[in-house]
């Protein structure tokens, strides 16, 4: 896992270095959280309630981190990381690398949303994310990775150096595999993380983020 996270960030800071000296990197650097994820504490008494509650953080159980970086005017990156109990079975720690493009900002030339002076504008965006989590099982032997693509759309507003973005994600399905011996890892197309509650469920994020 370290050297995946080693990977997406090193991904995630790469710019070309002109672009670093104009706007300065204190310009562009941007660090909050998922101040839903908290509300995926376990309940120890009611799985379901945990369950349910993690459709209201984007599947980020516990404590999470956001790193982000304005790699060009309305475009952003992100890396996102998670560390947390999914009720009594596992520890699921998570890492999410994000793109997002500021669709009206872009088309509109719009200079008022989250930063000014031509940088990351805010406003509504589109976007997708990779997420990689790994299910460590608390009562059986093993645990599972799992790889799974998303669709975002979002709005964000700028109060003074805070950034307040709301977020809804749609998973496309996810790769799993498991350190059981003699199993085998695939893919299923899902367009929901409960498919026994329902077969489409959106996730939704309220993140804070300040800049540097």
């Amino acid at each position: 896992m370290r050297s995946i996270l080693l990977l997406l960030l090193a991904l995630l800071l790469a710019s070309p270095l002109s672009a670093q000296r104009r706007q300065g990197l204190t310009d562009r650097f941007f660090l909050g959280t998922n101040l839903l994820s908290l509300a995926t504490l376990p309940n120890y008494k009611a799985q379901a309630l945990t369950n349910l509650s993690a459709l209201l953080s984007n599947l980020e159980y516990g404590p999470s981190l956001v790193a982000g970086y304005l790699l060009h005017e309305n475009h952003s990156a992100e890396l996102r990381a998670s560390f947390g109990i999914l009720g009594q079975r596992a520890f699921v720690p998570q890492v999410q690398a994000a793109y997002s493009f500021f669709v009206l900002n872009h088309f509109a030339d719009n200079r008022r949303g989250a930063y000014a002076g031509g940088l990351y504008v805010g406003g509504f965006y589109v976007g997708a994310d990779l997420r990689y989590w790994d299910l460590w099982q608390r009562t059986e032997p093993g645990h599972s990775h799992q790889f799974g693509p998303a669709l975002n759309i979002g709005h964000a507003v700028r109060t003074d150096r805070a950034i307040f973005d709301v977020r809804v994600s749609q998973m496309l399905g996810f790769y799993s595999s498991s350190s059981v011996p003699g199993s085998k890892g695939s893919y299923r197309f899902l367009l929901s993380p409960l498919p026994r509650f329902s077969s489409f469920l959106p996730m939704f994020s309220l993140n804070l983020h300040f800049r540097l």
